[in-house]
């Protein structure tokens, strides 16, 4: 559900902070720092938002990202971490090009005010579908990509052919 959000950060006070954050703007909240939890709850409460910190003991957020993109996640992620801007976005572009809904990456230490105004945005995107007006002004950025995708023979493994899928790189929305 869009109206769901859930936090995983292996710093427990900054999850919970985030979560009181969201809370604040009219999410539902989970917070965790264990990404076995983190992957039960996504199966079982199908949140719309994901607060990722990149840095994870257990696993790093690239595999979470990976993992995401295994499991089909259509949940708006928001990628937070200490490092430095680059690997930042270095992170958000690897979860877009594995077809993740990468929104923007926060950097630590976070300020609430930038926070609650992008969760703010988060909320409104998901009750506000994209009109005629969005799409035009998306062709005239050239936001638009093509997307290869192999396409093969279950049985056999073998590659069959490849599909050409255009996907739009939106500015707020992501992929």
């Amino acid at each position: 559900m869009s109206d769901r959000l859930i936090i995983i950060d292996d710093e427990v006070e900054l999850g919970r902070l985030i979560g009181r954050v969201g809370e604040s703007v009219g999410y539902e909240v989970k917070v965790t720092s264990r990404i076995q939890d983190f992957k039960e709850c996504l199966g079982q409460w199908s949140p719309g938002v994901i607060v990722l910190d990149l840095a994870m003991p257990e696993m790093d957020g690239l595999e979470v990202l990976r993992w995401l993109s295994l499991e089909n996640s259509r949940a708006q992620i928001v990628i937070m971490s200490g490092f430095d801007a680059r690997v930042l976005e270095a992170a958000k572009r690897i979860g877009q090009e594995r077809g993740l809904n990468i929104c923007f990456a926060i950097n630590k230490p976070v300020r609430v005010p930038d926070l609650r105004e992008k969760l703010t945005s988060l909320k409104k995107t998901t009750s506000n579908p994209l009109d005629r007006a969005d799409l035009e002004r998306g062709l005239a950025a050239r936001e638009f990509f093509l997307h290869y995708q192999p396409t093969v023979v279950l049985r056999t493994g073998a590659l069959q052919g490849v599909e050409a899928l255009v996907r739009w790189n939106h500015p707020q929305h992501g992929i």
